[in-house]
C-alpha cells in the first residue's frame, strides 16, 4: 500500500515533464512556421517593390516580427521561463503590427491618407495590387 502515492507521484512528474517538452516542440514548431512565412514575405515584397528606403522599412519591420519571434522560442527552451513571457510576446506582436498598418511609411513616395488606408480591408494590399498593376 505504500507504494501507490509513490507511483502517483511519479506518474504526475512523468505528465508534468511531457507536458513542458510538448510545449518546448510547440514553440519550436512556432518559430519555424513564423520564420518561413516572413522569409516569404519579404521574398515576395523584395521581388515586387523597388529597392530603396520604403522597402528597407518594410523589411525592418518584417526583422522585428522575427525578433520578437525569436525573444519568445529562446525563453520556451529555457525550462525556468516566467509565465507573463507568453502574454509579453503576444502584446509585442499586437503593437508592432498596429504601428506598422496604421503608420504611413515616412520613406514611401505615394503616401494615401489614413482614411483611405483602412478603408474596406484593402489596407497595405494597395502596395501590392500597385506594384502588380506597374
Amino acid at each position: 500500500m505504500s507504494s501507490a502515492p509513490t507511483l502517483e507521484l511519479r506518474r504526475f512528474s512523468r505528465l508534468k515533464n511531457l507536458r513542458a517538452r510538448a510545449e518546448r516542440q510547440g514553440a519550436a514548431l512556432q518559430f519555424w512556421a513564423r520564420t518561413a512565412s516572413l522569409a516569404a514575405i519579404s521574398c515576395f515584397f523584395s521581388l515586387i517593390s523597388r529597392w530603396d528606403a520604403s522597402l528597407l522599412f518594410v523589411l525592418a519591420g518584417l526583422a522585428l516580427f522575427q525578433i520578437v519571434g525569436l525573444i519568445q522560442f529562446r525563453f520556451a527552451r529555457r525550462r525556468t521561463a516566467p509565465w507573463w513571457i507568453g502574454y509579453l510576446v503576444g502584446t509585442l506582436d499586437i503593437v508592432l503590427l498596429t504601428v506598422l498598418l496604421i503608420t504611413p511609411n515616412p520613406f514611401a513616395q505615394e503616401v494615401a491618407p489614413a482614411a483611405m488606408q483602412l478603408r474596406e480591408g484593402s489596407f497595405k494590399f494597395l502596395l501590392i495590387s500597385y506594384a502588380l498593376a506597374r
